[in-house]
């Protein structure tokens, strides 16, 4: 893992949306008010120290000992991109320090996190319950072509069909997705990918492509899911903060210190065109199953967070020296950092909506 070290000392203090109700706390404050308050643990699952603030300055006052007694013979699964696991880290940390034994808490297969192991199951022996990560970029297969395509051929996207991690889901107590960040010409046509759907190329555009993808996935919640025992998040997309280019063409984050205005988040951020798409494929095609899925916005409040970036410090810089400025990490996000506003969002939107054990005291 090599993406997020680094420390935020901005830890959880931005904007806060949920159901519709925003609370803030000036961000332009974040970093003198909670600096002289810090202290550094040691994260048993991800290799390096950590500087982290006490719960008293979080804006939701996480429990990791409460979650995991509610997690207590339950499994929580985040299936998505690099920043699914961005999440997926950042939970396995905050889990952690409610556990006082760490070696108890262990990856069931015996692997070490990594951004090319495509499956990781963490055990927390002592409540039974696992806190799991599927690597599914798009949520739809990409394989090898079919031997009838063209040579220039390279890979297809399957939009019409429901991607190999769907033999994970059930079973899951709470789930949480995302996607977005591959859906792009660099990442799917360029290397001589195309989408396929009914047996055949097609020629859709990429929004359409993903809606297509979208419903889908959605469909498969429909016909699938059960709503007393399983809870579904989809995580909106995860702004990137690159300036002077985009995240291949010289983009760079390393002179953000602090969060953005109100008027620079007006000026350089955009709205992610795949946030709308998600929503009106849960709304259009989750009927009977709707009230237990969820469209969680982060990117409003993420958009704050241009100084929440690895930057320059992408890679371990003792050993591989600084980046070139175009290969700066302007799109994940340290941790301790940002992803864990969005875990401390999930654990107030379950107890929120208190289903289960998430309703009782525990």
């Amino acid at each position: 893992m090599s993406h997020t070290h680094c420390t935020d000392p901005g830890i959880a203090l931005l904007w806060i949306e949920i159901f519709g109700v925003r609370r803030m706390v000036d961000p332009t404050q974040t970093l003198r008010s909670i600096v002289g308050n810090l202290r550094t643990v040691i994260c048993p699952v991800l290799s390096g120290a950590f500087t982290i603030a006490p719960a008293a300055s979080f804006s939701f006052a996480f429990n990791p000992e409460d979650m995991l007694e509610r997690l207590r013979d339950q499994r929580i699964v985040f299936v998505g991109d690099s920043l699914g696991r961005n999440q997926w880290e950042s939970m396995l940390c905050m889990l952690a320090e409610g556990v006082q034994n760490k070696s108890r808490i262990y990856e069931v297969h015996g692997q070490s996190i990594s951004k090319v192991v495509g499956e990781l199951i963490f055990r927390f022996e002592d409540y039974n319950c696992t806190v799991e990560y599927y690597r599914d970029t798009f949520l739809v297969p990409q394989t090898r072509p079919p031997p009838d395509l063209p040579e220039n051929v390279t890979s297809v996207l399957k939009i019409d069909h429901v991607s190999w991690s769907a033999g994970s889901w059930p079973g899951a107590n709470v789930m949480i997705f995302n996607t977005g960040h591959w859906w792009s010409w660099e990442k799917i046509g360029r290397p001589g990918g195309r989408f396929y759907m009914e047996q055949k190329l097609t020629t859709h555009s990429n929004e359409d492509a993903f809606k297509i993808g979208m419903k889908t996935w959605a469909s498969w919640m429909e016909r699938n899911l059960h709503p007393t025992t399983t809870q579904v998040f989809f995580r909106s997309f995860a702004p990137v903060h690159f300036r002077g280019g985009s995240w291949n063409k010289a983009g760079h984050c390393h002179e953000e210190v602090k969060p953005f205005t109100d008027e620079e988040v007006q000026q350089l951020q955009q709205v992610p065109w795949t946030n709308k798409l998600i929503v009106e494929a849960i709304d259009q095609n989750i009927k009977t199953k709707r009230s237990a899925v969820e469209y969680v916005d982060i990117t409003t409040s993420t958009n704050y967070r241009s100084d929440g970036h690895p930057g320059l410090y992408g890679n371990d810089v003792k050993v591989n020296g600084f980046p070139p400025k175009n290969r700066q990490d302007c799109s994940h996000f340290c941790l301790p950092g940002v992803p864990d506003t969005w875990n401390e969002l999930l654990y107030a939107a379950l107890l929120a909506r208190g289903q289960g054990v998430w309703g009782k005291f525990v």
